[in-house]
């Protein structure tokens, strides 16, 4: 009852066509969405500020952790769809979350990770049919491995295969 009396206007701006969005260099960003609320204990990214670290160390510049607990960015349309429209690379666990990229211009890269044990996971996710009819690039990682803690992604392995993918901005 409370969101639904508060109004949420979204400036026009907003609304631009995404293959009009260009990117300012400065402001692209490798924006990763942190489940750091998450109860069921599926989240793969356990620390990430080791990602960040690492990530930083083979070039990528300019990222942005949100966190799924963050309430004021989440109830703000208008700030997460501004954040989004200028996301070059996003990074997510399997999730709902994904579908922010209905915001992001075109040629930006989406990367879904989902786990070994739960297979069924890339077969009822749209968000690799949505993001390649979006114009994206799309990659879906598996993060578990037999040789580290199978509840977490091996940070180091993961940035590797990112590299490949979507080499630092």
């Amino acid at each position: 009852q409370e969101f639904a009396s508060k109004s949420h206007v979204v400036p026009s701006s907003v609304f631009q066509s995404r293959a009009e969005q260009e990117f300012d260099n400065e402001k692209k960003l490798v924006l990763i969405l942190h489940r750091d609320n998450d109860m069921k204990d599926r989240e793969p990214i356990r620390s990430i500020d080791r990602l960040v670290s690492a990530m930083k160390k083979v070039g990528y510049i300019n990222i942005k952790v949100v966190k799924s607990s963050d309430s004021s960015f989440w109830s703000c349309i208008p700030c997460q769809m501004q954040v989004f429209r200028s996301t070059k690379i996003f990074i997510s666990s399997h999730g709902a979350g994904l579908f922010n990229m209905l915001f992001m211009p075109v040629g930006t890269y989406v990367v879904e990770i989902a786990s070994l044990a739960r297979p069924e996971e890339p077969y009822y996710s749209s968000a690799g049919q949505t993001a390649y009819s979006l114009g994206q690039h799309y990659y879906h990682y598996y993060w578990q491995r037999k040789d580290v803690d199978s509840r977490m992604i091996d940070v180091d392995f993961f940035v590797a295969e990112l590299q490949d993918f979507a080499p630092p901005l």
